[in-house]
């Protein structure tokens, strides 16, 4: 996972370094709210991202990648579960518990935006395109049953973002945007999550 986040963190560079004048640098804050079953598990967080946009003053839209991290911790330590096992046809109900810990998860994504108006302040909406990448630790034990012990687990998938939010031009060079979406995996290795992501953002003009 670390030599993937530096190899992207290098990508993510490069796209900075190919700017005309209406590039963008900036730094997002994003507050990360799990949503169906993983929010059972998982508390809220907060991430960062880094990003890159071609933002021209007389175009409504807005082109642009970033780069996401944040890690998440659980509501309990442990988690009770059961699972059913046949012997003879006789069905018994066994109890356990599983653990996940050490959650990290790393985004690199490809971004649009929507400018309903081409002045200081508008709503605009959005679309983000991105590959997540997931890593942490697992355990299960379910008694005489089943023992799970997974050190380094990984998972991928790909998720759409839209958004909706606002953007208020400071002055020429400085632009800050706030606004809320959803993360929705639509292809993945393992168990869909989604989660609310509320933001705020700060960038500046080249």
């Amino acid at each position: 996972m670390k030599n993937i986040a530096i190899k992207s963190i290098l990508i993510l560079a490069l796209l900075f370094s190919f700017n005309n004048s209406y590039s963008q640098i900036g730094f997002q804050f994003n507050y990360i709210k799990p949503s169906g079953a993983m929010a059972y598990y998982f508390k809220p967080t907060f991430g960062m991202e880094i990003f890159s946009k071609l933002d021209d003053e007389d175009d409504n839209f807005v082109f642009g990648a970033s780069l996401g991290f944040y890690s998440l911790k659980t509501r309990l330590d442990t988690f009770k579960t059961y699972a059913i096992k046949v012997e003879n046809g006789i069905p018994s109900i066994l109890p356990g518990y599983e653990i996940y810990y050490d959650y990290f998860a790393m985004e690199l994504g490809i971004n649009s935006e929507y400018k309903f108006l081409l002045s200081k302040f508008t709503p605009l909406v959005g679309l983000g395109v991105s590959a997540n990448l997931y890593s942490f630790n697992y355990k299960q034990e379910i008694e005489t049953f089943i023992c799970e012990d997974a050190v380094g687990e990984g998972s991928f998938c790909l998720a759409i973002t839209p958004i909706v939010g606002v953007r208020y031009e400071l002055n020429s060079n400085w632009v800050v945007s706030a606004g809320f979406g959803k993360n929705i995996e639509i292809i993945s290795k393992a168990e869909l999550f989604s989660y609310w992501k509320s933001f705020a953002n700060i960038s500046y003009n080249f």
